[in-house]
């Protein structure tokens, strides 16, 4: 048994509850208690992008309202024993596990708590701590910047890992555009410039980038580090910011902008290398983002703030973009 599920095992039997294991998409798990409106809480975490596993959930919730859970795949987890100190109702807690993308196993939880529903991110590192320490604040600088983020209860540890704790946000339904994240992108500005070679991720991508765009001076902004449209839902406050992992408080401003697009075109559309930088940069010409770029200081230098987002993406292992940062200097070149 993995870490992970060994983890999970414990928790369902501390909490003397019990969670239907249904698998999803590439190696993803949800664990759905017997709670009706835990159901629904937990169902909700799951928010996929591509066609096949958005019908699939659907037929999920369909079988679930229908009162036929028991036709779905998977296992059942069944213990018995002392509850956590967070939980509050037992047969409320919902589990969503096993993202490969991720740098440490984590799972992402919902649960009626000591603060109403809450939701918290499990990491079971031996750096969990300050990992989520930090997303913690770079989540209350955001909120204080204006942007709508989930309300941060805390950072405790439990056994094997961390947990940050915060309220759980009732999300709609609603489609997505990337225009949508541009008034957000302009709340995280800072009122300051900073010199990227002074940026504290420079020393991570020095080695990968040309000596001049450590010269560049840019608008410092809060960075969300993983701005992609999967971390993005509707709520009743509006647009939501969700998963600040890998956020700063201060950093290179624009490189969330690039991040957003280069998602999109690579990992939703599939795009090879080749084309997603193509459409990356026909859609940093249009007016509303070259007026982004204009106020953060990028503008004339996309190529180079493109560089600068797929070489620190691939060099602190979030995920491999060495191929679109190689694109980028083959452009360089001519």
């Amino acid at each position: 048994m993995d870490l992970i599920s060994r983890v999970l095992t414990s928790l369902v039997c501390k909490a003397g509850c019990g969670l239907h294991m249904v698998p999803l998409s590439r190696g993803v798990r949800l664990g759905i208690p017997s709670d009706r409106e835990g159901r629904e809480k937990a169902l909700s975490l799951y928010q996929p992008q591509r066609i096949k596993a958005k019908i699939y959930v659907r037929a999920l919730k369909l079988l679930l309202w229908s009162g036929l859970a028991k036709v779905l795949p998977g296992q059942k987890l069944v213990g018995a024993g002392s509850q956590p100190e967070w939980l509050v109702e037992l047969n409320s807690l919902g589990v969503l596990y096993g993202n490969p993308g991720h740098r440490a196993p984590r799972m992402i939880m919902s649960y009626k708590g000591q603060e109403g529903w809450e939701v918290s991110k499990l990491i079971l590192a031996p750096e969990a701590d300050s990992l989520l320490e930090r997303e913690a604040t770079v989540m209350k600088a955001a909120a204080a910047a204006g942007v709508p983020v989930p309300l941060v209860h805390g950072v405790e540890s439990v056994e094997d890992g961390v947990m940050l704790r915060m309220a759980y946000v009732d999300l709609k339904g609603g489609s997505f555009q990337d225009e949508m994240a541009l008034g957000i992108l302009k709340n995280l500005l800072l009122d300051r410039k900073i010199r990227i070679r002074d940026w504290i991720g420079w020393e991570t991508v020095e080695r990968e980038l040309e000596e001049q765009i450590g010269e560049i001076k840019a608008r410092a902004a809060i960075r969300h580090g993983d701005f992609a449209s999967w971390n993005f839902r509707n709520s009743d406050e509006g647009l939501i910011l969700l998963d600040w992992e890998y956020g700063e408080v201060e950093g290179p401003s624009g490189m969330d902008l690039v991040h957003l697009l280069s998602q999109r075109f690579e990992l939703v559309e599939g795009y090879s290398s080749t084309d997603c930088i193509s459409a990356v940069l026909g859609e940093l010409q249009k007016i509303e983002y070259q007026r982004y770029l204009q106020d953060a200081g990028w503008a004339g230098r996309e190529l180079e703030l493109m560089a600068l987002s797929y070489a620190y993406v691939t060099a602190t292992g979030q995920q491999d973009q060495s191929g679109l940062l190689g694109e980028v200097r083959k452009r360089n070149e001519r």
